[in-house]
């Protein structure tokens, strides 16, 4: 008989099947060893080339065990005078009696002679084998499945018992040839996912190839793991049979024990791409929710909220034109932390409407009186002047948006905001440091305090040229440029002025700083990096992704924007000689 789809999901394997590439619809999924995403770079070790899966150390599983058992010296001494290594995964160490050929355990007796040692009442393990004499089984010996194994099976399932433990790990594969491939690639990354359903493994695959396309986070392949663990356990046709609770619930398992947050947010991100996909877009997925997640919208830059609230307007009519308005807001490319403000604002407005005797629950009920009552309940109350501003500034945007472009009929035409309506500005405060902190900063004295260089730097620059400091640690890698008298020029990008190029001339002391802060970039980063003061490497950013592969055209340390060749018509921003040479890298 055959199983009817749920509705939630008809046609869902077809949209994944013209969706996931050729590279992700595998039983096994390794990830090439530069990958910037499912890897953490490869071993230190020059002659080894492996893979990593977690980069805390910088050294493969073989190396790093090699390191420990030397006594943990100094790494960069230790790996150039080491080998590829090799791996001890085809036989494992016999049982010490002797004639006998299965793999040992823990205390160095294999499972057949553990039994009889503990019959005699667990002496010391060594003692005890030498003063036996090896019989062998009545059922006789056979050889380990694995292909190279030297030792005698345990198992009915023909392995010793080390490769017995791995080919249960492994999820008990039929197929030898892909559980020796596995068993050989032991702690390098990659995901397993034999023995799904193909739309399970397709369903994986997107979400392997989302998170690959994004580029904006580490994914260890062997954290996420469990996700498949879960998936197993719960015998699911689709990650969307459960919904995000119920595979919370599915991680604590009976236990109760929760398991890895990586592994949770991954299924909880398969789940939200898939409805996605089914509902044809991230818009159309993300508009009907309470709470918009912004990067969902590839719209997140750093140091900016991640979510856009409306829990806090209760009004219906209210809340679905707020979503309309800040719909606009993200496709006109307004400013992402000023718009998460003004729809906090406006559920401030909001909340004092509902506090009101008819609660505004339709929209003839926004009125001029009731904006009015609003102005004053914030004055009663010493809301501060320039949150005053901002909420009525706020407010007023939205209001003159929705009758300009006629989206409530039953909006009264006198339910606007007015010049004049916000209290005055307060005096500016001062926009300059005090000379004793001055004195301070610029005393070579104090600057040598910084225990990072890097940091060090981005105050010299701050203070010599006068920049945000957004845009100071934005700096792109080949930012000193010279004219044609050879004068140095720190070039920078305005990102509040709407990305222009600005040029500002720095002495040859920063420019001694900048190189050798550009030295440090690039021992650091072999391939190349965009920004002179890249972000750690565990946290990259939209901003600061990870590098790319050798000869990547993004990652070269020659990148620089195009606008940097200057012409007549942006000669009042960039500096160019009299005779129209564009501008040059020191």
């Amino acid at each position: 008989m055959t199983v009817p789809v749920p509705a939630h999901r008809s046609g869902l394997l077809a949209l994944l099947l013209q969706t996931v590439r050729m590279e992700f619809r595998v039983e096994v999924f390794r990830p090439d060893p530069d990958d910037p995403v499912f890897t953490a770079g490869r071993c230190r070790v020059p002659a080894c080339r492996r893979p990593l899966n977690y980069g805390r150390v910088g050294l493969c599983p073989i190396h790093q065990t090699a390191w420990t058992r030397a006594g943990s010296p100094d790494i960069e001494q230790w790996a150039p005078l080491q080998g590829p290594g090799q791996r001890n995964t085809v036989s494992f160490p016999a049982c010490l009696v002797e004639g006998c050929n299965r793999a040992r355990g823990h205390i160095g007796l294999c499972a057949r002679h553990r039994g009889f040692w503990a019959k005699a009442g667990r002496p010391d393990a060594a003692a005890w084998a030498a003063g036996i004499t090896y019989t062998p089984s009545i059922r006789g010996e056979a050889p380990c499945r694995f292909v190279g194994c030297e030792r005698n099976a345990d198992f009915k399932a023909g392995f010793c018992a080390g490769h017995h433990a791995r080919w249960k790990t492994a999820g008990k594969p039929d197929d030898l040839q892909t559980y020796v491939t596995c068993a050989t690639g032991r702690g390098e990354p990659m995901l397993d996912m034999r023995g799904l359903s193909q739309q399970i493994r397709l369903e994986l695959g997107l979400g392997l190839q989302r998170r690959a396309d994004a580029g904006d986070r580490r994914t260890c392949l062997r954290a996420i793991q469990q996700a498949v663990t879960w998936i197993r356990e719960s015998q699911v046709a689709s990650m969307l049979d459960l919904d995000d609770d119920a595979w919370r619930k599915q991680a604590k398992g009976p236990s109760g024990k929760r398991g890895t947050n990586s592994a949770l947010t991954f299924v909880t991100d398969i789940r939200y791409h898939l409805e996605a996909l089914l509902a044809g877009g991230a818009w159309e997925r993300e508009y009907d929710r309470d709470t918009w997640d912004l990067r969902r919208l590839g719209r997140l830059p750093e140091n900016t909220p991640r979510y856009l609230r409306f829990t806090s307007i209760t009004q219906p009519w209210l809340r679905a034109l707020a979503k309309r308005w800040a719909r606009r807001m993200i496709t006109t490319k307004s400013a992402t932390g000023s718009l998460v403000a003004q729809v906090r604002y406006l559920g401030k407005f909001a909340e004092f409407a509902a506090g009101g005797p008819d609660d505004c629950t339709e929209p003839e009920r926004l009125t001029r009186q009731l904006l009015e009552a609003w102005f004053a309940s914030m004055d009663e109350e010493q809301v501060h002047v320039a949150t005053r501003k901002h909420r009525i500034s706020a407010v007023s945007v939205f209001l003159s948006t929705v009758h300009r472009l006629g989206w409530e009929e039953r909006l009264p035409r006198t339910a606007v905001i007015v010049p004049g309506d916000g209290p005055p500005a307060p005096p500016s405060k001062p926009r300059f440091l005090s000379e004793v902190i001055m004195s301070q900063c610029e005393d070579d004295a104090n600057l040598t305090r910084f225990p990072d260089p890097q940091d060090e730097l981005v105050l010299r620059i701050v203070m010599a040229c006068g920049l945000r400091s957004k845009d100071a640690i934005r700096l792109p890698f080949d930012c000193v440029v010279r004219d044609d008298a050879r004068a140095p020029y720190l070039a920078w990008v305005n990102h509040k002025g709407q990305g222009r190029v600005a040029f500002f001339p720095i002495v040859d002391k920063l420019v001694t700083l900048i190189h050798a802060q550009q030295d440090r970039v690039r021992a650091r980063f072999p391939a190349g990096c965009e920004l002179l003061f890249p972000a750690g490497p565990t946290t990259p950013t939209a901003a600061n992704r990870c590098p790319a592969a050798p000869g990547s055209s993004t990652s070269t340390p020659g990148w620089r924007p195009s606008s940097w060749s200057t012409n007549s018509a942006t000669a009042s921003t960039s500096p160019r000689t009299s005779s129209g040479t564009p501008w040059a890298p020191a």
